[in-house]
């Protein structure tokens, strides 16, 4: 819900009341809908990941709309992998009026810790349609025991 704001005017008519409403809707206005959770407030990130871990490798996936594969940069530092770019705004901002404006562009970076060293040559990355994957190969102590067959 977006609300006007306009400086207060010392002709108008306003209470504490009128000021505390009118900072809550500053602070409405400027963080937006951010969840929250017993009782504290958690920050939006970007990129929004989820990562997930199966028998042989460990899998993270990035949600990043709007951005090019070129301006996607993955970094291994033992065992942290880390997502950095930029997503560029391409718009013409000249002579325009936003009436409301919540895309967020900029440099942007997540870094994610794992149980394990990563090896350059046991990671692969794609993406598609706006979702970076990550796939990464567990180490052998990682893995999980095995029952071998008996031929």
């Amino acid at each position: 819900m977006t609300k006007n704001l306009r400086p207060i005017n010392k002709k108008d008519n306003f209470s504490l009341q009128t000021i505390q409403d009118r900072l809550h809707n500053l602070f409405d206005d400027f963080f937006g809908d951010i969840p929250v959770v017993n009782g504290m407030t958690l920050m939006r990130q970007f990129p929004c990941i989820n990562v997930s871990e199966h028998d042989n490798n460990v899998i993270i996936k990035a949600e990043l709309p709007n951005v090019q594969k070129e301006d996607i940069k993955i970094d291994i530092d033992k065992n942290r992998v880390i997502i950095s770019g930029e997503k560029k705004d391409e718009t013409d901002q000249k002579n325009t009026t936003y009436h409301l404006y919540e895309i967020s562009y900029g440099k942007f970076q997540r870094s994610i810790s794992l149980n394990f060293d990563v090896h350059p040559d046991k990671i692969h990355a794609s993406f598609s349609d706006g979702v970076l994957k990550i796939e990464i190969e567990k180490p052998i102590d990682q893995m999980p025991a095995q029952t071998i067959p008996i031929k």
